[in-house]
């Protein structure tokens, strides 16, 4: 659960994860297939446009505050379009050897559905990790620069060969969290692949140099200023 502070048209929003349930604001109650409208709930609260911000302010539990890219792909803010996830896909699958793995893996809470997507395209099935222990509860500990915790394998066997697939690259910490896993785990990684790479960052920079994994990128972003701009596509023309 989070609340958000900031005015609805801001370009900025502050992300708190902090959150009581009483902060949170209903703004739509559904009952049995019916939707009542907040207004009646909430008479005094005058409905407003609400534009979706590009970048958000996030704290971590540090109170250090980062730039969070709010986008349809990695966020589902505002949700992901078939044709979006489609042509991700597509164009990841482009950079997977399929002749020289057995898997393609990600971290499942935040890149499952591009895994997905990517192996109905490829037809390789999928394993990965996640942030709650599973059938092997030998974790590995990993740090973003929003958050830290543990990742757990599943559908990890010893002996596979791999290709990685990750949505955004940010610091690095989750692809290296993951190479770390898989390594203790004793499969082999033959490369990995993400659909964007934050510039201000270099993310990508530091996985090369703590793990010697060369990460392929669709899109560089930069997120300097208040809006995020698109400084390298792997695909254009």
């Amino acid at each position: 659960r989070f609340t958000v502070e900031g005015k609805a048209d801001s370009r900025f929003l502050t992300v708190n994860h902090e959150l009581e349930p009483k902060n949170l604001v209903r703004y739509a109650v559904y009952d049995f297939g019916s939707i009542i409208n907040p207004a009646e709930l909430l008479p005094e609260i005058e409905p407003r446009p609400f534009f979706p911000p590009e970048l958000a302010a996030v704290s971590n539990k540090d109170k250090a505050m980062h730039k969070f890219m709010m986008a349809p792909l990695s966020e589902q803010y505002p949700c992901t379009q078939a044709s979006l996830l489609r042509e991700t896909a597509l164009k990841i699958g482009q950079s997977i050897p399929r002749a020289q793995i057995d898997k393609i893996v990600a971290e499942f809470d935040r890149c499952a559905h591009i895994l997905g997507a990517v192996s109905l395209y490829t037809n390789m099935p999928i394993a990965g990790a996640k942030w709650f222990p599973g059938p092997d509860s030998q974790g590995t500990d990993f740090s973003m620069e929003y958050y830290q915790g543990t990742l757990y394998p599943y559908g990890i066997q010893r002996g596979d060969s791999v290709y990685i697939i990750e949505d955004t690259v940010s610091s690095g910490g989750t692809l290296i969290g993951l190479i770390s896993l898989l390594r203790n785990n004793d499969v082999y990684i033959e490369g990995a692949v993400t659909a964007v790479e934050k510039q201000e960052y270099a993310g990508i920079r530091r996985i090369q140099d703590e793990t010697g994994i060369e990460v392929q990128r669709i899109l560089d972003v930069s997120i300097a200023g208040d809006k995020t701009h698109v400084t390298f596509d792997r695909y254009a023309n």
